[in-house]
């Protein structure tokens, strides 16, 4: 198997949440023109949709409202997948949102293009108390 395929399995995985180590990896053969950088963001894509089904579904009988996990993730694919937002009239919402409203709120058209920026950039090492979830509660 060819490195620029690994790597895209991996970010399909895994998303931005590789090691830092991974993500100089990544940097590298970005600059080297070893893998391009539409097919990251294809990957990321994916990494996207399959998370934001899995926690819907997860969630979804665990009856956790949707804004505490993956938010944007959720309403991105929300937004880009009808069957998802048939299953998603089944969740309720928080905060007196509608499947509408949330999808109004979360959805960001640039998603990806920002999921792309935090795995090509060099992260700075968090101090501090961090909120997991600073839109609520």
């Amino acid at each position: 198997m060819s490195i620029d395929i690994k790597i895209y399995e991996e970010i399909e995985k895994r998303g931005i949440y590789l090691t830092e180590k991974e993500k100089e990896i990544i940097r590298f053969a970005v600059k080297k023109g070893l893998i391009e950088e539409e097919k990251i963001i294809s990957s990321l894509e994916r990494w996207v949709l399959k998370i934001a089904s899995t926690y819907f579904y997860e969630r979804l009988f665990e009856r956790i409202p949707p804004d505490h996990w993956f938010p944007n993730e959720l309403a991105y694919a929300l937004y880009k997948n009808e069957r998802l937002r048939r299953e998603a009239k089944k969740i309720k919402f928080d905060h007196g949102d509608t499947l509408e409203t949330f999808i109004e709120s979360y959805y960001t058209p640039n998603l990806l293009n920002i999921l792309y920026q935090k795995l090509m950039k060099k992260e700075k090492k968090l101090t501090g108390y961090f909120d997991p979830h600073p839109a609520c509660c």
